[in-house]
């Protein structure tokens, strides 16, 4: 099987190893940077040939520019634009869907945002596109956080209440037709250092599981309501929803948005609940001939970054130590050791490519939560990486989210599966509009 790779800044390197390891044709194309150079055969463009599988990770106009005939695209397309990158849009498909918000508010003027914030208390929450750009507290420390940030806020921004509870994220595949199974959970621990300290990175450590069932209750809670949508505009890849579900045992759901891929490094940990070809499994995706991924389902994967200053930087601002040598046993293991921020020197040996610091991802597999600790734990402290960084608490948070979900799992089991809308407004947003109508109540999962 032929796959081309298309890269933002070398973030499918992994993937392209992993292809190859499994005795496929690839080639990865990086817009920028030199992420995977020596490492994995480069493509002339940023167009496949002969390709027969695109897979890509850029923006969405890009995935719409690189679907011809005779080519399947997994990647990002329009609806994954509006959904991913259009909070005012997101919020009103979640707002139809009957989905519970965290009274969302989005702005695109910081001085009309300090102004709603001054005669609303309480805690609220700040998400933007910019990578980092996030704050969490009282209404007057989000203030003075909106003052500081001022401009670098530019593309918009989501003012949402704090919601108490285990912040998850719940995907799905869909193939233009329909949702491919098994579901996946993912926790992550979103801060950069140990304690949940530093800047948010998103997916420092990440926890995924294949959820059982055609139609497990948290899709039908979530993802299912948007099965129409999906099919009308023959979206192709993966879909996360993120939310939050109550630890106190209601099962309440609240839904804070989309990404329009599997985030971060989840992509790998569902990689590493796959057993067979890995490739196979893709093509037959693409093809809409995949009825359900040989995904593990007795099993968990746990993937934890391993990263060196000035990590984390935006791409590619890590240019000064790009030639940084790294562990020759990076390039050991494909299937557990996901490189990223690396490409081989004249030598053969890898080294830091110099785009943002983040040297590899390693990936372990297991049912206990302390096992898969310590197995991702164990090959981060083998690697011989400069000044390396890592978190030494992946994902404590896992036992606790766990028991919530089984309460979804278990209190729905003998429901119907859900009808999804078809219909979606399309009136304007303004800066600080929830709507004009009430929040619908939450979807409740007992």
């Amino acid at each position: 099987m032929r796959f081309f790779c298309h890269s933002e800044h070398g973030g499918l390197l992994w993937l392209a190893r992993r292809l190859q390891a499994d005795g496929h044709d690839v080639r990865l194309w990086v817009q920028h940077g030199q992420a995977g150079q020596g490492l994995v055969p480069g493509a002339p463009g940023p167009y496949p040939a002969d390709e027969e599988v695109v897979v890509v990770d850029g923006p969405p106009s890009r995935a719409a520019a690189l679907r011809r005939p005779g080519q399947r695209v997994i990647g990002n397309n329009a609806l994954g634009a509006e959904v991913a990158y259009d909070p005012a849009a997101a919020l009103r498909r979640l707002r139809v869907a009957g989905l519970r918000l965290a009274d969302p508010r989005v702005f695109h003027d910081v001085r009309a945002a300090k102004a709603f914030l001054a005669t609303h208390p309480g805690r609220w929450v700040v998400e933007a596109a910019e990578a980092g750009f996030t704050a969490d507290g009282d209404h007057d420390a989000v203030r003075r956080w909106l003052g500081w940030a001022g401009t670098g806020l530019r593309d918009g921004f989501t003012l949402r209440r704090y919601v108490p509870g285990h912040a998850v994220g719940v995907a799905g595949w869909f193939n233009g037709e329909r949702w491919v199974p098994p579901f996946v959970a993912v926790l992550t621990d979103p801060r950069a250092q140990t304690g949940d300290l530093g800047p948010v990175t998103g997916t420092e450590a990440t926890c995924v599981w294949a959820l059982e069932g055609e139609q497990p209750a948290l899709a039908r809670a979530t993802l299912l309501h948007f099965t129409a949508a999906l099919r009308a505009a023959h979206y192709v890849g993966a879909l996360t929803l993120r939310a939050v579900v109550d630890g106190d045992g209601a099962g309440a759901l609240t839904a804070l948005g989309f990404v329009d891929r599997l985030p971060g490094d989840a992509f790998m940990g569902w990689a590493l609940l796959l057993a067979g070809d890995l490739g196979t499994q893709l093509a037959a995706f693409a093809r809409g001939s995949l009825r359900r991924w040989d995904a593990r389902t007795h099993v968990r994967a746990l993937t934890l970054r391993v990263t060196t200053p000035p990590y984390p930087v935006e791409p590619p601002d890590a240019r000064a130590v790009a030639g940084l040598p790294l562990d020759p046993h990076l390039l050991d293991d494909p299937r557990a050791v996901f490189v990223q921020d690396v490409r081989a020197d004249r030598a053969g040996e890898p080294v830091l490519a110099g785009v943002d610091g983040h040297a590899c991802t390693v990936g372990h597999t297991a049912l206990d939560w302390w096992a898969l600790r310590d197995g991702a734990l164990g090959k981060a402290k083998k690697l011989a990486i400069p000044d390396k960084q890592y978190r030494t608490d992946p994902v404590l948070h896992a036992e606790a989210a766990w028991s919530a979900l089984r309460e979804v799992r278990d209190r729905r089991a003998t429901a119907p599966p859900l009808r999804a809308p078809t219909g979606f407004p399309a009136r304007p947003s303004r800066d600080g509009d929830a709507d004009a109508s009430e929040p619908p109540p939450a979807p409740s999962v007992t």
